[in-house]
């Protein structure tokens, strides 16, 4: 679709300053490219291919090979929106969790700790940053879903 690749690169900026971590992955999953079968491939990178593996003698392309291919502006947009919605899952799911464990366990104040591997961050959480994050994570949402209308309204 014309237009996609400026929608993906102002949807991945908005990521980048909301929630960075997850921008340097879709980044470096897009830069990767998708794994397809080399029989996927269209029919002219299979002729190419099955060329040079002949020149090598290398056999024939089977069902077993795989080829890398670049995402596509629009898949790089639907990748970006399948990691956001994921996360949003999660996110959900985990306070849902911390919430009832919290309220079945603890009191209103209490406050979870979470410790990494040495020399890792620690992290804690209270019901109101949890909120705050549910909240932070709905705003991105909205956020980027305008940029995506006004982006594909313009193409």
């Amino acid at each position: 679709m014309e237009g996609s690749q400026q929608a993906y690169d102002e949807l991945i900026a908005v990521v980048e300053e909301k929630f960075p971590d997850i921008a340097l992955q879709v980044r470096d999953e897009v830069a990767r490219g998708r794994q397809v079968s080399a029989l996927e491939r269209s029919r002219n990178e299979q002729n190419d291919f099955q060329t040079a593996v002949i020149e090598k003698s290398l056999g024939r392309i089977t069902r077993t090979d795989v080829a890398v291919q670049p995402y596509s502006s629009d898949e790089q947009i639907l990748l970006l929106l399948r990691t956001l919605r994921t996360l949003a899952n999660s996110m959900s799911t985990s306070r849902r969790a911390v919430v009832e464990l919290v309220r079945n366990h603890a009191n209103r104040d209490a406050v979870i700790s979470f410790t990494g591997p040495p020399g890792g961050r620690a992290s804690s959480l209270d019901q109101a940053s949890i909120s705050k994050e549910t909240e932070l994570l709905i705003t991105a949402y909205n956020e980027l879903s305008a940029v995506l209308s006004e982006t594909m309204e313009h193409a």
